[in-house]
């Protein structure tokens, strides 16, 4: 995961359109980039039940105009040596919420303003007798963290890394880190302290190896005291393996691929029925792999999340503590890749508690992504995805989420303006109607919902 000066994960496919990265050039001593997002949404439906409620004056369809903002300012101190870095958010403001000539900072309409990154980073040569020369690097502040595989941790948070780095590609470091909780937390220092906190820390090796693949491997782990009297800790290894072959066949073949993997394994205190303890034991895994032709490039991805057993409460809690944040292509079932609108079903479908999602019946969403390439300035994608569950009887006996299919035509003017159409649809099975339709769940109805989504973008 980049988090340095380039777009948020959610909006890298929007400046992949307009030009492919170049190489990176020394930086100059200020550096200032932005990116202006306007975006249309409208759904058929909030979830799979056409079904009138008794009160139902808002309807049930969802929709809006947005606009996002998102400045990034860099103080290159002494090149690449030592750098300060800020990036905010301004948005997402709804046009018919969010008020411009609001004052009031504690208005319900005030603009939206997220201070995203603040951090220090830099590196001092250093010389290892028998090694020769690498560097001592560090990074401290709010910045985006993750994992190797981001699905255990995927959130911008304050911490502080450090690490050595003996060659380009290659190197180790530890972190540590705090994800916000508002347990026992005040503006006067005096209502702060560590006892209700959530800390996370890590080690981990960024390996280049030969012939195009790499290797990234990590041990972090969580401890969680934010829940009064219910300690919870986890021990994480993760791990990421990735590899691209050259041009073939006379530049007209690519093919790229990656494995992700994350085991986690603690202890959750007094936090089953009885009131005793829980073993924490779930798994993640991710693969990935895309195929480059021209003029089509085909990407497939599955990704799958550990359930937990029928018996909720009990002495082994198996869900997987996921960040939500993912490689998929889909855009309903995982985080939109246009625009993250918070209401994708990888969190919808699972329940939230100390910055993480955990979905008791766990998840299975395989998707294909079809990309055609004519024009330079007009890119139609395709994109398929299918989800079950992995223990149906935690989704009222049902397994299957359904399929969600999404047309997507992106148009690029030049190195800056981009816009993307998309039309979608989602048929649900009655898994997804079990576990998340508001008026009657045991139902499982399963109407079908369709969006239409819109961005134009300018990005320098």
């Amino acid at each position: 995961m980049k988090t340095t000066l380039a777009l948020p994960l959610a909006l890298l496919p929007l400046a992949a359109l307009a030009q492919e990265a170049p190489a990176v050039p020394e930086p100059a001593p200020f550096e200032v980039h932005a990116q202006l997002h306007n975006l249309f949404l409208l759904r058929s439906d909030t979830d799979f039940d056409r079904r009138s409620p008794a009160y139902d004056e808002e309807g049930q369809t969802a929709g809006a105009f947005a606009t996002v903002f998102g400045p990034t300012f860099a103080w290159n101190a002494l090149g690449q040596s030592l750098r300060l870095f800020y990036e905010a958010e301004i948005g997402l403001n709804y046009w018919s919420r969010n008020n411009p000539d609001q004052e009031n900072a504690l208005a319900a309409d005030i603009f939206v303003l997220k201070h995203r990154q603040i951090f220090a980073e830099g590196s001092i040569p250093v010389t290892v007798a028998g090694a020769g020369t690498g560097a001592v690097w560090f990074k401290a502040g709010y910045q985006y963290l993750t994992d190797t595989t981001a699905l255990f941790l995927g959130h911008w948070i304050g911490a502080v890394q450090v690490g050595y780095r003996w060659a380009p590609g290659m190197r180790v470091g530890l972190m540590a880190g705090m994800i916000p909780d508002s347990t026992f937390e005040g503006l006067d220092v005096r209502a702060n302290n560590f006892r209700h906190d959530i800390f996370t820390f890590g080690a981990r090796a960024d390996l280049e190896l030969p012939a195009g693949w790499r290797l990234d491997a990590a041990v972090h782990s969580l401890y969680d005291t934010h829940v009064v009297g219910r300690t919870r800790w986890l021990v994480v290894p993760n791990a990421h393996l990735a590899a691209t072959t050259p041009w073939m066949r006379d530049g007209l073949v690519r093919v790229s691929g990656s494995l992700d993997g994350v085991l986690q394994a603690g202890r959750s205190e007094r936090s089953a029925l009885d009131g005793g303890d829980q073993t924490l034991l779930a798994w993640a895994a991710q693969g990935s792999i895309k195929v480059e032709t021209r003029p089509v490039a085909l990407a497939l991805n599955l990704l799958a999340l550990s359930p937990d057993d029928p018996h909720p409460g009990n002495d082994r809690e198996g869900g997987f503590f996921y960040s939500s944040k993912s490689t998929s292509a889909t855009l309903y079932f995982t985080e939109d890749e246009v625009r993250n609108w918070y209401d994708q079903l990888d969190r919808r479908l699972a329940r939230y508690e100390g910055g993480l999602w955990q979905h008791r019946a766990g998840l299975l969403v395989g998707d294909l992504k079809a990309t055609l390439t004519l024009l330079p300035w007009f890119r139609p994608s395709l994109i398929l995805g299918y989800g079950t569950v992995l223990q149906p009887d935690n989704a009222l006996g049902h397994s299957s989420l359904g399929l969600e299919g999404n047309v997507d035509l992106a148009f690029a003017w030049g190195q800056h303006l981009v816009a993307r159409v998309l039309f979608g649809g989602m048929v649900p099975g009655r898994a997804a109607g079990a576990l998340m339709n508001e008026i009657a769940p045991q139902d499982a109805e399963t109407d079908l919902v369709g969006w239409t989504e819109a961005a134009v973008s300018v990005v320098f």
